[in-house]
């Protein structure tokens, strides 16, 4: 048979302990079947999760289209993030705009943040962070967008940013709504949208492909 991961040819390499033939790839040293009675062992079942994530459907929405355990969804969505790396900011001299959005994980008294940033120009997203709703997680976020020595780095007027960021580097504006910061403002609309208003974990978030 061939490969489901690269196409190449596989060879025969003993059988599973339910008596199904077992292949293995010499060229990307993966181990596989023909055909699995699991269908969360499909390779293409990773794939199907983050697209029906992109479309807000839920964990038990997913489990039942795909016809697997809630459990295995949740997990699996846990490896997708686990997997995406922000990209490194590595333009000089670019306006960037900051905006977090607030969520929680499993009761509203353990609150997070998704934060990020988005060059100006090409709307872009540049960074991202996840963490708890503290300074240090939006510090880490405008560190980083430091060492690229930005323009500017235009915010909204949460307090927390006129304390981490150097007040050359930085431009407090009006609300979003009012017409300043816009592609951050209609970029946190669409991540509420994605959430269509429940609550949901940072893992979710990160396979909503935020980069």
């Amino acid at each position: 048979m061939e490969c489901k991961y690269c196409g190449e040819p596989c060879r025969r390499s003993g059988w599973q302990k339910n008596g199904v033939q077992r292949y293995f790839c010499k060229k990307c040293s993966r181990s596989q079947q023909n055909s699995y009675r699991y269908r969360a062992c499909n390779g293409t079942t990773n794939n199907y999760i983050r697209s029906l994530s992109c479309e807000s459907v839920g964990i038990r929405g997913i489990s039942r289209v795909l016809g697997i355990a809630k459990g295995t969804v949740s997990s699996r969505m846990q490896l997708l993030a686990r997997a995406i790396r922000p990209p490194i900011p590595e333009m000089k001299n670019v306006t960037y705009e900051v905006d977090e959005l607030w969520t929680y994980i499993s009761n509203k008294e353990n609150e997070y943040w998704v934060a990020y940033a988005l060059n100006r120009k090409t709307r872009q997203v540049v960074d991202f962070i996840i963490g708890k709703r503290t300074k240090a997680t939006l510090k880490e976020l405008i560190d980083r967008l430091l060492l690229s020595k930005p323009k500017i780095i235009r915010t909204d007027r949460l307090t927390i940013y006129q304390r981490i960021i150097p007040k050359r580097y930085i431009a407090a504006v009006p609300t979003a709504s009012t017409g300043s910061n816009e592609k951050t403002y209609r970029f946190a609309l669409t991540l509420n949208a994605l959430a269509g208003g429940r609550s949901v974990s940072a893992e979710v978030f990160l396979c909503w492909k935020i980069v």
